[in-house]
């Protein structure tokens, strides 16, 4: 009997045909199509809703690297965050805007555990109830999604990540896991058609998951595409940097609707550099900030 050929989708092909995140105040994830024809529609899942989200089978890397892709496919630099455990997945990519390799996953954490800390505090400090909120409250300065991708979990490491991503959906930190059996964790697992055999939880998703046909990437399309991507970014890193000294170069226009004082960094080169100027937050609420300052009393003379 001959071996069923496995049903590309047509989101391995282009970063045009790679769906993008859905809502910016949430993880949200094209992972499959389903149906055909007229009746062909897009089968999302929320990642940090679901804290980790394993994937198991043959194809569940390529999966993960069409996830990365999709992620990143957007021309807003701030609305995802990935950061890659090891050099296991996509060692020919390297670190640009948007994308971080920590050495291995304790390393990752480490990064992770200190994001989760600024995050907590942020949220304190501007009286919001989590990241959701806060991106929908000030959609000019939003913080990235952060997506974990690990190819392994040490058993020394399993207490940190659940930590980290036990307050996931409160502050916009999920983790995809291919290739990780995790008891507890949603799962999502590929049969060797590519298309997706079980999905647990039930409410993983609001379309129908089972069956649906997986979008996927192999790892030289993914790292094609990120190639692409970084480039992309670095040059609009370097747009706003002539806009901001344009001795250095050519003039160009700031990004649309990206309003700055002369020499202050964008608010997306912030997020980018990990720069965020939380330091001042510490004393002044925005709703402080933006209260008048009270009027100076003439000094009477003596």
């Amino acid at each position: 009997m001959a071996t069923p050929r496995p049903d590309r989708q047509p989101c391995s092909t282009s970063l045009r045909s790679i769906p993008a995140p859905h809502s910016p105040a949430r993880v949200v994830l094209t992972v499959a199509n389903s149906g055909t024809g007229a009746d062909r529609g897009e089968v999302a899942v929320d990642l940090a809703g679901f804290g980790a989200i394993t994937l198991a089978g043959p194809h569940a890397r390529d999966l993960a690297h069409a996830a990365i892709v999709a992620l990143l496919a957007t021309r807003d630099l701030t609305a995802t965050t990935i950061v890659l455990a090891g050099s296991d997945l996509l060692p020919g990519v390297p670190d640009f805007p948007g994308l971080h390799r920590a050495d291995h996953l304790p390393s990752a954490l480490d990064e992770l555990e200190a994001r989760s800390l600024h995050r907590t505090r942020l949220l304190e400090l501007e009286a919001l109830d989590d990241f959701a909120t806060y991106r929908h409250e000030y959609p000019d300065d939003p913080l990235p999604a952060i997506v974990l991708v690990a190819t392994s979990i040490a058993p020394a490491d399993t207490g940190r990540l659940a930590a980290v991503l036990g307050q996931g959906r409160r502050l916009g930190i999920g983790a995809l896991l291919p290739g990780v059996a995790l008891p507890d964790a949603a799962r999502i697992a590929l049969d060797d058609t590519g298309r997706i055999a079980t999905a647990r939880p039930a409410g993983l998703s609001r379309g129908q998951l089972v069956g649906a046909g997986a979008c996927r990437l192999t790892a030289q399309e993914a790292t094609d595409l990120l190639t692409t991507i970084a480039q992309s970014r670095s040059d609009e890193l370097d747009s706003e940097r002539l806009a901001l000294h344009p001795a250095a170069g050519p003039n160009r226009p700031n990004s649309p609707g990206r309003r700055q004082r002369p020499g202050q960094p964008s608010r997306q080169r912030r997020h980018l550099l990990g720069r965020r100027h939380h330091h001042h937050r510490a004393s002044l609420t925005r709703k402080q900030r933006q209260q008048p300052r009270p009027s100076r009393q003439p000094r009477r003379s003596a």
